[in-house]
């Protein structure tokens, strides 16, 4: 038999749906969407792309939704499409960091012993709200980009710069809005290693692993990482939960 499994697309219809029946009726419609449609497509870099983030958000306030919550978004900006409807955004931060705590005894919010480090400088302002939040310095990896040429429409890196203090025996918080395919949470990692490096954390609000999860296995077994934390607002197949490197931090409460 063949299993129909639901796209993003699918699911977004089946929410035009719904507040379609309610609209008219209700006196309020409030929508939470964990992991915000098109969240990613949210800017231009050449003329011909679309902005398919604002598309949908105008045609949830022309439906008539009056309030939006969405979790970290990857550009809180996307708001600026609908000035008029009420958006919010909470942090999973808080979750994330009393779930890390909980889950290792090893892990000390003490700034000569854990830095917080943000893979790529469009990360910056995430990775300042951990540093303040928790007291830690803060590390950052610079891009350095071939600004001559691009490829694949976009410009070839040339190297990473890291930027900030000393990393050797330390413990490393490192911070992500999502985790795709993990190409630079493991890269950053095998840096951090060479530099000393202690036990490394990888957070995100959303793991996705369109790769699969083989490179992380390695990265484990190898002792690159220490573990990696998601939480459950997108889905997360049987066998990710199953990893002994996966912690699932539940945003249920």
């Amino acid at each position: 038999s063949i299993k129909h499994v639901m796209s993003p697309d699918d699911h977004y219809r089946d929410l035009l749906r719904i507040v379609s029946t309610c609209s008219g009726k209700a006196r309020r419609i409030n929508v939470i969407m964990p992991f915000v449609y098109e969240g990613r497509q949210e800017k231009r870099e050449t003329s011909n792309e679309s902005m398919d983030v604002a598309a949908m958000l105008k045609q949830l306030y022309e439906l008539g939704v009056a309030n939006l919550i969405i979790f970290d978004p990857h550009d809180g900006r996307i708001a600026n499409a609908v000035p008029l409807m009420g958006i919010d955004f909470p942090k999973s931060a808080y979750k994330i960091i009393s779930t890390l705590l909980s889950t290792f005894d090893t892990f000390k919010l003490d700034k000569d012993k854990t830095i917080v480090v943000s893979p790529d400088e469009s990360g910056v302002n995430r990775g300042i709200f951990y540093s303040s939040l928790l007291n830690l310095p803060l590390g950052i990896f610079y891009r350095d980009r071939d600004y001559s040429k691009k490829i694949d429409g976009e410009h070839p890196i040339k190297n990473y710069e890291y930027l900030g203090d000393d990393i050797a025996g330390r413990d490393v918080l490192i911070i992500d809005d999502m985790i795709n395919s993990g190409s630079t949470m493991l890269r950053t990692s095998k840096i951090l290693k060479v530099h000393g490096a202690r036990d490394i954390y990888c957070c995100a609000t959303f793991g996705l692993f369109t790769d699969g999860l083989d490179t992380f296995d390695e990265a484990y077994e190898d002792g690159v990482i220490k573990s990696v934390l998601c939480t459950n607002l997108s889905y997360h197949p049987a066998d990710l939960l199953e990893r002994k490197w996966y912690v699932n931090v539940d945003m249920i409460p």
